[in-house]
């Protein structure tokens, strides 16, 4: 790579009239080589800084996500707190029962005691299959936090 110069020519009259000219060089690489050192340094400022500007903006981002899973969190496990303690099931299986046996209720019951608790313990364990189905969506829902944040230490 040639060496920067700084070359300054001027001219002047000489006492008889005659034009001299002279000119004086400098050697600037120095100077070039600090400008293009404090062009790089400022250039590294700037792209620290965009980074910072994005990291903020990506963190406040997950702070909102992780403000909404959390909500989220808390609602799922609301719910599978009413449904571990929710008696619809068995006011489903009662509601059934007496629908099928409208006509011949009084019948129903007292001819067939053994069929009726059989059918009511049928009734009951698919509708808690349902409620327990229902409870596992709900679980896996409630648990989607959890695994986010372990995603994120991985990082």
């Amino acid at each position: 790579m040639p060496t920067p110069l700084f070359i300054i020519f001027f001219s002047l009259l000489d006492a008889t009239g005659k034009l001299i000219t002279r000119g004086v060089m400098k050697d600037i690489s120095q100077r070039r080589a600090q400008s293009d050192l404090q062009n790089r340094l400022h250039k590294q400022q700037v792209d620290a800084a965009h980074e910072a500007g994005k990291s903020e903006i990506a963190k406040s981002v997950l702070h909102n996500i992780g403000n909404v899973l959390s909500s989220l969190n808390l609602s799922a496990k609301l719910q599978v707190e009413k449904l571990a303690v929710s008696r619809s099931a068995i006011l489903c299986k009662v509601a059934r029962m007496l629908k099928e046996h409208e006509a011949d209720l009084p019948t129903f019951i007292r001819e067939r005691p053994q069929a009726t608790f059989r059918a009511a313990n049928s009734m009951q364990n698919g509708i808690d299959c349902y409620f327990n189905y229902g409870k596992d969506d709900l679980y896996k829902y409630s648990t989607l936090p959890e695994q986010l944040n372990s995603f994120g230490q991985l990082k």
